[in-house]
C-alpha cells in the first residue's frame, strides 16, 4: 500500500506492463506527470515519515535505478575498452603487415640478385662469386 498522494504500486505495475502502443496520449502524459510527482515525493519525504511499504518501494526503486546506472556505466566502460583494444590490435596488425611487406621486398630483391647471378653463371657471362669449383669423378 502506498502513502497518501503517492502512486499506488499496482498502478505502477499496470503502467509498466501495458505496452506503449496500447496507451493513449492522455495516458502517457498522465504517467509522465504522476511519475515525476512520485519521484519528487520519494526524494523529499524522509523515510521516517513514510509507511513501511512505501519506504521499501522507494528504496527498491532507488536501488534499481542505481543498479541500472552502474550497469550502463559498466557497459560504456567495457565498450570503450573493447574499442581501444580493437584499435590497438588493428594498429599492431597494420604495423606488422608493413614490416612484413618491407621484409618481403628485401627477400624479393635478394632472390632477384641470386637469379641474376645464376643466369650469369649458366651463360658464362659473369665471374663466379662462390670461389668453388666442382669436379666429377
Amino acid at each position: 500500500m502506498s502513502d497518501a498522494g503517492r502512486k499506488d504500486f499496482t498502478t505502477k505495475a499496470k503502467e509498466a506492463l501495458t505496452p506503449e502502443s496500447q496507451k493513449s496520449t492522455y495516458d502517457k502524459t498522465k504517467e509522465t506527470v504522476t511519475d515525476a510527482y512520485d519521484s519528487v515525493a520519494s526524494a523529499v519525504t524522509p523515510n521516517s515519515q513514510k509507511g513501511t511499504a512505501q519506504a521499501f518501494g522507494d528504496d527498491f526503486k532507488s536501488s534499481s535505478n542505481s543498479a541500472r546506472s552502474d550497469a550502463n556505466k559498466a557497459y560504456a566502460d567495457t565498450k570503450a575498452d573493447a574499442t581501444k583494444s580493437y584499435n590497438n590490435a588493428k594498429a599492431d596488425l597494420d604495423k606488422g603487415a608493413a614490416n612484413a611487406n618491407h621484409e618481403g621486398q628485401g627477400i624479393i630483391e635478394q632472390a632477384k640478385e641470386l637469379v641474376g647471378q645464376a643466369a650469369e653463371y649458366l651463360t658464362g657471362s659473369g665471374s663466379s662469386t662462390t670461389g668453388t669449383t666442382s669436379t666429377t669423378h
